[in-house]
This record gives C-alpha cells, sequence and structure tokens, in this order.
C-alpha cells in the first residue's frame, strides 16, 4: 500500500490529493517527519494552496520544528514576488508570518489580502478570522470581536469564525453573548460546545427554566452527556430559591438519570441544614438549607431513611434565632419550613 503512495506522488506530482495521500501513508507507517519535504515540494508547484500550509504547520508544531517553516516562508515569498497579487499566495505569508510570531508583518499581509479579495467570497472571512485572532493575542479585544462580528453577520454558517467567538464570549455582555450563542446553535444545530455554553451562561444569570431547555436540548443530540451535565443539576440545587426553581433542578435530575436520585442529593441538604445550625454563626444558610431539605423530604417522603428528630431539634434553634430576628418576612419563611416539617412528622 505504501508503494501504491510512492509511485502516485511521482505520476501525478502536482495534485494536492496525491500529496495528501502520501501524508496519510506515511502517518500510518510513524513517518510523519517525512511529510514535511513533501509539503515543501508540493508549496513548490502550488505556493497558493493553503491546505499545504495547514498541514505543514500542524506537522511542525506536532514534531516541534520550525526550520521547515522558515523554509515554506522563502518558498512562499520567492513566489510572491512573480505572483503579487495572488491572494492565495498572501494568505500562506500571513499564516506562516502568525506562526512564525511575526504577527505585525501578518497583519500587514492580511491588509493587502483583504484590500484585493471580494468581500463577499468565502476567502474574505478567512481573511477576516486570522486578523480577528491576531488583535485577540495582541490584547485588542475590541478590535477583535469588532472584526469577528462582521464575520459573523454576512457568513453565519462560517464555522471558524463561530469559533472565534467562542473564545470572545467572556469579553461580550450577557446580551451580545446569548445572541452569538443563539445565531450559533440555529446554523450548528448539532454542534454541543454551542448548546452548553449558553446552558452555562443562562446558569451564570440564574436563569434556570432555559438551562433546563438547552441541557435537555443537548441531551436529545448527545445522551452521553448525562454525566458531565449532572453537574448542573448539583449546582443549581445549591443556587435555586427553593420556592422558584426546584421543580426545574429536580427535572435536570431526572433528565440526567441519577442512579442514586433522589437520596443522594436529600441527604446532604439535611446534613448542611443541620451542621449549618450546630455551629449557631450560619442561621441564614441553614434556613436556606432547611428550605430545600424539607421540600425534598416532603416531595419523596424518604424520612424513614434519615434522622428526623436531630432535624427538628437544631431546626428549634433556627426558629429561635428568626423569632430574634423580628424580621416578619423571615419569619415567615420559618413558618413556611415548619409546616412542611410538621406534615413529614405526621405522615
Amino acid at each position: 500500500m505504501a508503494s501504491v503512495a510512492f509511485i502516485s506522488i511521482n505520476i501525478v506530482p502536482e495534485t494536492v490529493e496525491s500529496w495528501m495521500g502520501h501524508l496519510d501513508i506515511l502517518d500510518n507507517l510513524d513517518r510523519g517527519l517525512e511529510g514535511l519535504q513533501i509539503l515543501e515540494n508540493g508549496l513548490k508547484v502550488s505556493p497558493n494552496n493553503q491546505e499545504l500550509v495547514i498541514e505543514l504547520t500542524n506537522l511542525c508544531f506536532g514534531y516541534e520544528k520550525v526550520s521547515p517553516l522558515r523554509s515554506a516562508f522563502k518558498i512562499i515569498n520567492d513566489a510572491l514576488e512573480k505572483e503579487p497579487d495572488d491572494i492565495g499566495i498572501i494568505m500562506n505569508k500571513a499564516s506562516l508570518l502568525y506562526h512564525l510570531n511575526k504577527k505585525d508583518e501578518a497583519l500587514e499581509q492580511l491588509e493587502k489580502a483583504k484590500s484585493l479579495q471580494d468581500p463577499n467570497d468565502e476567502m474574505y472571512a478567512r481573511i477576516l478570522v486570522l486578523m480577528s485572532i491576531i488583535y485577540n493575542e495582541r490584547g485588542n479585544i475590541e478590535k477583535a470581536i469588532e472584526i469577528n462580528r462582521k464575520v459573523i453577520i454576512s457568513f453565519p454558517d462560517h464555522y471558524p469564525s463561530n469559533l472565534q467567538m467562542r473564545k470572545l464570549l467572556k469579553f461580550l455582555d450577557l446580551k451580545n453573548a446569548i445572541q452569538f450563542l443563539e445565531s450559533a446553535i440555529e446554523h450548528f444545530p448539532k454542534e454541543i460546545k454551542f448548546i452548553k455554553d449558553i446552558a452555562d451562561l443562562y446558569f451564570k444569570h440564574r436563569n434556570y427554566k432555559k438551562v433546563d431547555f438547552y441541557v435537555e436540548k443537548a441531551l436529545a443530540l448527545n445522551p452521553k452527556l448525562k454525566t458531565k451535565l449532572k453537574m448542573l443539576a448539583y449546582k443549581i440545587m445549591i443556587e435555586i430559591d427553593v420556592n422558584q426553581d426546584m421543580d426545574i433542578a429536580i427535572n435536570l435530575m431526572k433528565m440526567t438519570e441519577m442512579k442514586d436520585f433522589p437520596e443522594v442529593v436529600v441527604f446532604p441538604y439535611v446534613n448542611m441544614a443541620i451542621n449549618s445550625i450546630i455551629k449557631e454563626q450560619e442561621y441564614e444558610e441553614g434556613l436556606k438549607f432547611y428550605e430545600i431539605s424539607t421540600f425534598l423530604l416532603s416531595k419523596f417522603k424518604i424520612k424513614n431513611k434519615i434522622d428526623l428528630n436531630e432535624f427538628l431539634d437544631n431546626f428549634k434553634k433556627l426558629k429561635a434565632w428568626g423569632q430574634s430576628k423580628k424580621d416578619q418576612a423571615l419569619i415567615n419563611r420559618i413558618d413556611k419550613v415548619t409546616q412542611t416539617i410538621k406534615k413529614i412528622t405526621e405522615n
């Protein structure tokens, strides 16, 4: 099989397909490093082929070799002198300059390519994305976002620009971040990373209904995500307003099919409630954990597995603390928990 590839490269020396086939064979034979010479030879024939430069840079970084990048740069530079307006050659020069850490010079080449390229062509998007990457790495975040946003508006299906915007998400305000992710999900509906991003974002801003929606969407695409998404359910249980969001958290736990559900969720909250009150310094946390615990205990009726006497004894301290505050809203919350605890002990 290897001989077929070597024959192919000799018979058809000017086709990218034969070069790539040769690289695959070398890789399968654990001789990938030899591919560097193949790619250099390919660039001498097709200096405007960007696929060859991409493969070359990948191999160079994989084998920690820099000198082939410099050799390739000389080949590209010589070619550009003969064809100064060939956008493919200009892009290859920009790419090599970028990988050789000459980013200012890379930007100059990209500006040149941009001035020559039809803005409706996908090559224009490639030019802008590399510019955005360089501006981001140089710390000019606003410029990076501005450029990348232009690409996404003009080319919403351009995958690399959407990936680049993911890296810039933390610099966007909530509205723009959500807007970008919703657009990305619309154009790449099977791309889990965008769905996970938006679920995480909504979680940070406590919109648990949206988290629930996108987790369900992610699980429909990839059921294997259940294990990873369990942590979201746990996180939400800690963050929730028990009166508003508990059903959402429970639904998330059901969707992620916790085998030990609900005991694994109830016990920690009961213990946290008790421990907070024992410390006599963390009554506010204790109240929150009591609210969650009593809700879960009443919902799943597993009181026989829990020492309710200790639970109730410590609750008395919590109630006394609430009464000492003379805060009616606080007292109302505690009274509500009291009623729930009574129902648990009576049933």
